[in-house]
């Protein structure tokens, strides 16, 4: 069950847990989810997954991937995790750049989904469990989890982005770092919208996604900048740039609040951007105590929390003292 959220709110928010991951290897966070019910966090670096309990704040396993590594990982559903890889040529090509379906209870892969041939870089799964995956192959495959081979293809003239609409019937697809289309997902031949903005100089779209609503599509950049369209219109709403006094450093991530108008920003920094979009992008900072930068971010709606993550994980809950 979720609840309606205010800056107000957030602003009492304060780190609860830490959780320190890969000290010894130093290795940084790639990839957070959540279970669709909230009760469980996947964090992973390249090379584990770490499967947190957000009851009793207790790791609940650790699972090493060292053949294939990881890269993103997204919940199938409260049982299997969908994995891409982070090592491609090596022992095996083929199946170094397919999905695989991991079990978490049992620790192992379940099946592979072959059908890329360059590194997955966008990953979403639906509220009805299909599977959408963008590469650097320039496609979009669409899967069914009881088929390793792809059941649609659709292709693009750069390496797409795809996310999933939250009633799972459309998925919108970004590509270029300029260009959003809307398809259906009974009917892939023609897209529903399409609209091409503005390419900016230097700035490359790093990930997509739709607030919980589906009102809204947010855009992650390489370059300090989230984006914020109209989910209908495709139209540009908001621009939401980060501290440009500090060195460029990295990807940034960005989610949606339960409230879509409200907004976390990870950071180059030690601490979490909020911006309020109905207040002319009024934005305050939650200082997290992270040492180094904080640049992933994801908001819980079951629990009412968040998770910041870096060279480690915190987990923030509202401090009602």
């Amino acid at each position: 069950m979720s609840y309606k959220i205010t800056t107000k709110d957030i602003k009492k928010f304060r780190v609860a847990y830490t959780k320190y991951v890969s000290m010894e290897s130093q290795e940084k966070i790639k990839s957070l989810d959540f279970s669709y019910n909230g009760e469980t966090l996947i964090a992973n670096t390249n090379k584990i997954l770490n499967v947190i309990k957000i009851d009793d704040r207790l790791s609940k396993a650790a699972i090493p991937s060292f053949k294939y590594g990881l890269g993103i990982v997204k919940f199938f559903d409260l049982h299997f995790v969908i994995c891409t890889s982070a090592k491609h040529y090596f022992p095996d090509p083929v199946k170094n750049l397919a999905l695989r379906l991991l079990d978490l209870d049992s620790e192992g892969f379940k099946r592979y989904f072959q059908g890329h041939t360059e590194k997955v870089v966008s990953l979403s799964v639906s509220s009805n469990y299909n599977i959408a995956s963008g590469s650097r192959d320039k496609t979009v495959l669409l899967w069914d989890e009881r088929s390793d081979t792809p059941r649609r293809k659709l292709a693009f003239d750069s390496t797409p982005l795809v996310a999933y609409h939250p009633s799972g019937e459309f998925f919108a697809v970004c590509h270029d770092s300029s260009i959003i289309k809307i398809f259906s997902r009974k009917k892939l031949s023609e897209e529903i919208n399409k609209k091409e903005h503005e390419k900016l100089p230097g700035v490359e779209w790093t990930s997509l996604k739709y607030s919980n609503d589906g009102k809204l599509l947010m855009v992650t950049t390489n370059f300090k900048r989230v984006i914020i369209f109209c989910a209908e219109t495709l139209d540009e709403l908001h621009n939401l740039i980060g501290n440009t006094n500090l060195p460029f450093s990295g990807f940034v991530d960005a989610c949606f609040a339960p409230e879509s108008n409200i907004v976390f920003t990870g950071s180059e920094e030690n601490s979490n951007s909020v911006w309020c979009l109905k207040k002319s992008l009024k934005k305050f900072d939650l200082h997290s105590g992270h040492e180094n930068p904080c640049p992933l971010v994801l908001f819980n709606p079951a629990y009412m929390l968040f998770v910041s993550a870096g060279d480690n994980i915190h987990l923030w809950i509202e401090d009602d003292l």
